[in-house]
């Protein structure tokens, strides 16, 4: 039994020596530097997805904010021409544009932590990445390390849903808003 396990030892080290002649050091060190930049190119790849939809969001907040201006505008003229069930509708809209408003603000904020978040990380992978391209310019070629090409940009952050979505408005809600506008113009004019 003891020869057994002491002949099973002496091929496995026999082994592991073998793919320790078979491995050049060299290769390794390279191949680490490879994965180690695809992953600084996924990172950056993510960073520009991330501005990207950040300009969108502001573009759609812009957006936002201009039609609930002009329905502002329509709500007031429907209201003086005594149209109450225009008004109403307006309101509804209005009410709708407010709530997409404030949930394109969330999203906003959740983009620009996101940014930050990936900053931090790509900055950080960049340092040790030239950390590591120093260490190994000892023992390989500065020619040997390779820039890799983008892999592709991973959609974690899917905002179009806020294009598409319905901001659901209740009758309360138009009631309420109605008799705030009332109570609004009364007070107007009396002044």
């Amino acid at each position: 039994m003891a020869l057994i396990k002491r002949m099973t030892r002496l091929f496995q080290a026999d082994v592991h020596g073998i793919l320790d002649q078979l491995e050049d050091p060299a290769a390794v060190l390279r191949q680490a530097v490879r994965e180690m930049e695809a992953v600084v190119i996924e990172n950056e790849g993510k960073l520009a997805m991330l501005e990207k939809r950040h300009q969108h969001l502001l573009s759609l907040q812009a957006d936002t904010v201009s039609a609930s201006a002009e329905l502002e505008s329509q709500v007031d003229l429907a209201l003086h021409s005594g149209n109450e069930a225009l008004c109403r509708a307006l309101v509804r809209k209005k009410l709708e544009y407010e709530n997409r408003g404030r949930e394109i603000e969330r999203a906003i904020t959740r983009v620009a932590e996101a940014k930050t978040e990936t900053l931090k990380q790509l900055a950080d992978r960049r340092e040790r990445l030239q950390a590591i391209i120093k260490k190994i310019e000892v023992v390989v070629p500065a020619d040997d390390v390779m820039d890799l090409e983008a892999t592709g940009d991973e959609d974690e952050f899917s905002f179009g849903r806020l294009e598409r979505r319905v901001y659901a408005v209740t009758d309360e809600d138009v009631e309420v808003a109605m008799l705030k506008l009332k109570q609004v113009k009364n007070l107007e004019r009396k002044d």
